[in-house]
């Protein structure tokens, strides 16, 4: 009787009868399908675009269109070396002071007596001294950069008459590499520099005495490496002119320093004896340097600038080895022109 009320009902409303299994299975095949689907979407069989790579313009580091992009991380991450040049020219009018007193004793000949030279420095005259400093390969912005440098100082003086006469001869030179930062800006109108580096420094200086009777040399050689560093303050009084100051200081490491000492006498009774000698110690040298003074920017040349004022340097134990002492100071006045291209 069931089977024939179904089969009644179907044939009068021509549709399935509600409870009717073909509607629970249509059902179920439509679920199946959807999560198929779903789950090939989800692992990239779908038709959408695919991800942006990291690091282009859909990135969602990427700022927004309407602002610039800056020129540093995280926009464009990774060390940057530019092409950011200066070259630095620097004539210094100084009077150098060399206290030295260069000891060592003597043989004269093989088998004769032995003699102390003990020699003193002259006075010595004024010069100029010159220093040149090339800047290059800033490390992107906001960094520093790379310099090289050199400074030369040669002076010479002579003490007494035709009858006792003595000479003295300098000669001082320096090379550094400096890594080394500019015009950082600080309130009320400062600006800050430093730099960092290495120092070679090569000074040579000697002593002659000439008498009636007799002859006397003594010669000194420093070599030596090390670190240095220095900080400079300008203080702008106006756009174009302000105040300058700057500090340097080294501590070189002098690698034997070689001291030759001559000596000929004019003996009466064995005629003329000479003997030489020589000495050598590794020894620390302390320095540093004070410049005050202006600097001016003109308006017509914004990449160049001019410094110029006082400057005072002192270098200790240039010629410290056993009882023989040197140090050298000097104080004059210094113009520099430096061009940035």
């Amino acid at each position: 009787m069931l089977v024939e009320s179904r089969r009644g009902c179907e044939e009068r409303n021509a549709t399935p009868c509600r409870g009717s299994p073909h509607l629970a299975r249509a059902a179920v095949w439509v679920v199946l399908v959807g999560l198929v689907w779903s789950g090939l979407s989800a692992s990239g069989f779908s038709q959408d675009a695919p991800p942006a790579r990291p690091g282009t313009a859909t990135d969602s580091a990427a700022p927004p269109a309407d602002r610039p992009i800056p020129e540093w991380p995280p926009y464009k991450p990774g060390l940057v070396i530019e092409s950011d040049c200066f070259a630095d020219a620097e004539v210094a009018l100084v009077f150098p002071h060399l206290s030295s007193r260069l000891t060592a004793p003597v043989q004269l000949g093989p088998n004769g007596p032995t003699a102390l030279v003990s020699l003193p420095n002259a006075h010595l005259d004024a010069t100029a001294s010159t220093l040149l400093q090339v800047g290059e390969f800033r490390f992107g912005p906001g960094y520093g950069e790379l310099a090289l440098s050199y400074r030369l100082m040669a002076a010479d003086g002579t003490d007494g008459g035709s009858a006792s006469r003595i000479r003295s001869r300098l000669n001082f030179q320096t090379f550094s590499l400096d890594y080394l930062r500019n015009d950082c800006p600080l309130p009320n109108h400062l600006l800050l520099s430093w730099e960092v580096g290495a120092r070679l420094q090569v000074v040579f200086f000697d002593s002659q005495a000439q008498t009636e009777g007799a002859f006397e040399q003594a010669r000194n050689y420093f070599f030596g490496a090390g670190p240095h560093a220095g900080v400079g303050l300008t203080r702008m009084l106006s756009h174009d002119f302000g105040l300058y100051s700057h500090f340097d200081a080294a501590l070189i490491v002098g690698y034997n320093t070689d001291q030759d000492f001559v000596l000929a006498t004019n003996d009466p009774e064995n005629g003329v004896l000479s003997g030489s000698a020589s000495q050598q110690q590794t020894q620390l040298s302390p320095s540093f340097m004070v410049q005050t003074g202006l600097t001016w920017t003109p308006d017509w040349m914004h990449a160049a600038r001019l410094r110029s004022g006082y400057q005072f340097e002192q270098y200790y134990e240039l010629g410290h080895v056993a009882r023989s002492r040197g140090n050298l100071s000097a104080h004059g006045l210094f113009l520099s022109a430096e061009l940035s291209y």
